[in-house]
C-alpha cells in the first residue's frame, strides 16, 4: 500500500468534516472516511466503518448486494450510479438497534491521476412517510 498523498489526505478531512451524508470508498471497497451523518444514517459509529470494507461493514444488510453491484456499476462505467432505496443496517449494532433503514444511495466515480480511485456514496435517509 501506497502512503497517502496530501490530495487523499485532504479528501478524506473533507469527507469527514461534511455535514452531508457521504462516504469515501476506495475501488477495493474500503472505506476511506466517513462523515458522522453517514454513520448515523447507516445506524453505525463512524470508527467502526473507516479501515473496514463496506461488505463487513454492513453485513446483514437486505440491501447490501445491491450497494455492492451499484458500487461496482460507477466503477465499470465511470458514471454516477443511483440504486434503488434499499434496507439497510450496521453489523455493529446492538440487538435492539437492529432495526434496518430504508436508505437511496448514490455512488459517484472519482477519478485521480486518470484513473477512477474511488467512490464517493451519497446517502438519504428516506423518512417514514416515503417508506
Amino acid at each position: 500500500m501506497t502512503a497517502p498523498t496530501q490530495a487523499s489526505r485532504d479528501a478524506v478531512a473533507l469527507v469527514s468534516a461534511s455535514p452531508n451524508a457521504i462516504l469515501l470508498l476506495s475501488a477495493e471497497l474500503t472505506v476511506a472516511a466517513a462523515s458522522e451523518a453517514w454513520a448515523r444514517a447507516f445506524g453505525a459509529a463512524r470508527d467502526e466503518v473507516v479501515g473496514h470494507d463496506i461488505r463487513r461493514t454492513l453485513a446483514g444488510s437486505d440491501s447490501l448486494d445491491a450497494l455492492v453491484a451499484s458500487v461496482r456499476t460507477a466503477l465499470r462505467t465511470g458514471e454516477p450510479h443511483q440504486m434503488a432505496p434499499g434496507l439497510f443496517r450496521a453489523a455493529s449494532n446492538t440487538d435492539e438497534e437492529r432495526h434496518q433503514r430504508l436508505i437511496e444511495v448514490l455512488n459517484t466515480p472519482v477519478r485521480a491521476d486518470g484513473e477512477i480511485r474511488w467512490v464517493l456514496q451519497q446517502a438519504r435517509e428516506k423518512g417514514a412517510a416515503e417508506r
